[in-house]
This record gives C-alpha cells, sequence and structure tokens, in this order.
C-alpha cells in the first residue's frame, strides 16, 4: 500500500486531542486528522461508531469523509498542498524514533513511511 492511497475504515472513537482523533477498528487504533476547519463541522464523542474515508498517510489517515449512522455524510475539505506552512527549519524528523513513539502508544502504524 502507498502512503497516498485512499482507505476505508470502520470504528469507534478511542480518544480526541483537538482536530484529531483515535479511531479503534477490528485491525488495530488509527490516528485520523479531520483538520481543524473539519473538527467545526461534526461533534465527536468518545464511542461514536462511524467509517471515514481518506488518505493513509504513514503517521495518520488524512480523513475526507465522515459517515455515522442516522446521519449525514461530512464531507472534509483540505487546503491544497500548495498553501501548507513553510518547511520545518529544524531538519528531517526522525523517523524510527516517530515510530517507536506511536507503537508506546499503542498505535499501529499502517502503510508504507519513506526513508
Amino acid at each position: 500500500m502507498k502512503h497516498e492511497d485512499v482507505v476505508t475504515l470502520r470504528g469507534t472513537v478511542g480518544g480526541i486531542f483537538a482536530h484529531r482523533f483515535v479511531l479503534a477498528t477490528r485491525g488495530g487504533r488509527v490516528l485520523a486528522d479531520l483538520t481543524p476547519q473539519g473538527a467545526t463541522q461534526i461533534r465527536l464523542h468518545e464511542g461514536d461508531e462511524f467509517e471515514i474515508v481518506g488518505e493513509q498517510k504513514p503517521s495518520e489517515v488524512k480523513v475526507r469523509r465522515i459517515m455515522m449512522k442516522g446521519r449525514e455524510t461530512v464531507a472534509i475539505e483540505r487546503e491544497s498542498p500548495r498553501r501548507r506552512h513553510r518547511p520545518y527549519p529544524h531538519g528531517d524528523a526522525d523517523r524510527e524514533r516517530a515510530l517507536r513513539s506511536a507503537r508506546s502508544e499503542g498505535l499501529i502504524p499502517v502503510g508504507r513511511s519513506s526513508p
């Protein structure tokens, strides 16, 4: 799987951190990103069950759509990559350290990360 593949996941909200949340699926826990604007479009609560569609990145799923039983599907708009922040001025991240940290918190990295 390329780390930018579109994935569909079903599960339960396990924890909420601003505009990110943990989705507990049958395959393990996954970090999902709604964007700050997307977090204003839908109110999440721990224990909510739903389905998300999004782009799989090395550390999280960038949510494009979120569907909950009995509610309308919410489309999450994302900014164009050209409008992203400036490159981080402190060099590259330590990939192995990030993966160890995620695993120590019980998260399961999915997809492939680039070296």
